[in-house]
Parts: structure tokens; C-alpha cells; sequence
């Protein structure tokens, strides 16, 4: 809904924030964002990762294991995890204080953070996988490599009932790469808004959706 999620300005203070939105889960590579995220970064790196992930479905005890092992990493101090909200512009407004998105799925139905962020502009670093690979490409991302596919395994939701890929070394570290090249981008003063992202974001949205249907079915659109 670009009426909601719409082009605004980079942030021009603070530091380079990063962000990624999507319920705590291993699927969506919270276990190894972390790892490149402190590979990328030190201390002296004016740097923040958002955590928008609350998971209305994990036990008090499980979501407090995916805050701890972030929140009492080394870089603990740069790492923000919100509470869950509410609206969707809410999470706009979030999202306009951002810089670059961080998706190291290993799979993925939609994952609609990612085009909100591209319609706002911003910078999307992921993994090219399952529908990632419908809507990023490598003019309006930073795709990262993943391994081959294995049984999708967290002794959560997936039990080997389908597959997934791998995220490997070379994932976490073309992933701490990305961060980096943005983070240089931004102190440089040549980061710009993701252009390709809006256009991406233009033609995937909820009007050109329904066009198209219409189109399909032989019928007239009216707004």
C-alpha cells in the first residue's frame, strides 16, 4: 500500500540503521543475521540493527532467548528490538528511519517487509530465494548467496515436511559484506533513495495487483 508506505527522504542523522521485520524464527535466518551483523561492525561503528520480530506464537521463555541472544551479544549496545506494533503506519514510520533492510531468509511465502521497505526507498540486502527471487534482483538488492537445500529442520514448525537452503559461511559473510557497503555509502553521503526499489514496489502494488486481475478476467477496472 503505497499510500502508506511511500518514498520519504533518507534519515541524514544517527547512525546507519539497519532493519529486519518478520516474526523470530531460524527459517527467516535470525540465527546468522546476528553473526554478520558483529562480523561487519565493532564498536566504533556508528551502526543500528532493528529487530522488529515478535512472534505472537513463541512462549514468553522462546522469544526471551532470541532478545538475549542478541541484546547480550558484543554489540548489544546497537541493537534495538521494539515491541510489537499495531498499525501499518506505525510500522512505516519505523521503517523511515532506516536505511537498509536485512533478509537472510532461507525460504520465504512473501515476506512484504521487504517490498514496503524497496516502496519507501530503501536498501535490501537478502537472500535470492522462493519468492525473494519473484521481486529482488540484483538492480534493486544486494542478493547474497545461499548453500544447496536441505530439510527444513527447527523442532518449531518445520520438521523435514519440506526443504529449504542453507545459509553457509559464505552467505553470513557476503551478508556482513552488504552491511558494510552500505554503511561506507552512507558515511561517504552518496547513499540515495533505492530508486529501482519505488519503481519495483510501483509496479507490485495493491492497485497494479488488481488491474491485472481485471485484465485477466476481461473486465473493466474502477477505482
Amino acid at each position: 500500500d503505497r499510500s502508506v508506505f511511500c518514498d520519504t527522504p533518507l534519515p541524514s542523522a544517527g547512525p546507519t540503521r539497519f532493519i529486519n521485520a518478520g516474526k523470530w524464527e531460524i527459517r527467516k535466518g535470525h540465527d546468522i543475521l546476528l553473526q554478520a551483523f558483529l562480523r561487519a561492525f565493532g564498536p566504533e561503528d556508528d551502526v543500528e540493527l532493528v529487530m522488529l520480530c515478535d512472534n505472537p506464537f513463541l512462549s514468553p521463555e522462546e522469544t526471551n532467548e532470541w532478545v538475549s541472544y542478541y541484546k547480550k551479544s558484543p554489540l548489544g549496545d546497537k541493537i534495538r528490538i521494539p515491541m510489537r506494533l499495531q498499525t501499518h503506519k506505525e510500522v512505516a514510520d519505523l521503517f523511515a528511519t532506516c536505511h537498509c533492510g536485512v533478509f537472510p531468509s532461507r525460504g520465504e511465502g512473501w515476506n512484504l517487509e521487504a517490498l514496503e521497505l524497496l516502496s519507501m526507498g530503501r536498501h535490501v540486502i537478502a537472500t535470492p530465494v522462493t519468492a525473494h527471487a519473484d521481486y529482488l534482483t540484483g538492480e534493486n538488492a544486494i542478493l547474497v548467496p545461499v548453500g544447496d537445500k536441505e530439510k527444513a529442520y527447527d523442532n518449531k514448525w518445520f520438521f523435514g515436511q519440506g526443504n529449504w537452503h542453507q545459509l553457509t559461511d559464505t552467505t553470513i559473510e557476503a551478508l556482513a559484506n552488504g552491511m558494510k557497503t552500505m554503511h561506507r555509502l552512507r558515511k561517504d553521503g552518496v547513499m540515495g533513495l533505492n530508486e529501482v526499489g519505488i519503481q519495483t514496489a510501483k509496479e507490485l502494488s495493491w492497485e497494479s495487483a488488481a488491474q491485472k486481475i481485471c485484465e485477466t478476467l476481461g473486465v473493466s477496472y474502477v477505482l
